[in-house]
């Protein structure tokens, strides 16, 4: 640590995460499905208290993790679109 500090060592700084690391990208289709509970505030506004879904991508393996299958959980506001009706 003294070394990387004062410049004198075999690295003129502290290991980079580029010095050990390597990135890697896989693009592929996946597809999600699931279900929320929804509490409607408004006629036009509501909150998703929370979603639960599945999800499966078809990419290969990177490194070590296996990104196939997965499970998502969230939170939302939610914007409903309402047509108006239409008096004659």
């Amino acid at each position: 640590m003294k070394e990387w500090n004062d410049g004198s060592g075999t690295s003129g700084h502290y290991p980079k995460r580029e010095d050990w690391s390597v990135e890697v990208a896989h693009n592929g289709p996946s597809v999600a499905m699931g279900g929320g509970v929804d509490v409607v505030l408004t006629r036009a506004f509501a909150w998703r208290l929370v979603s639960v879904q599945y999800t499966h991508s078809w990419i290969g393996d990177v490194g070590t993790i296996h990104p196939q299958d997965g499970v998502r959980v969230t939170t939302q506001a939610v914007l409903r679109i309402v047509p108006g009706r239409v008096s004659s």
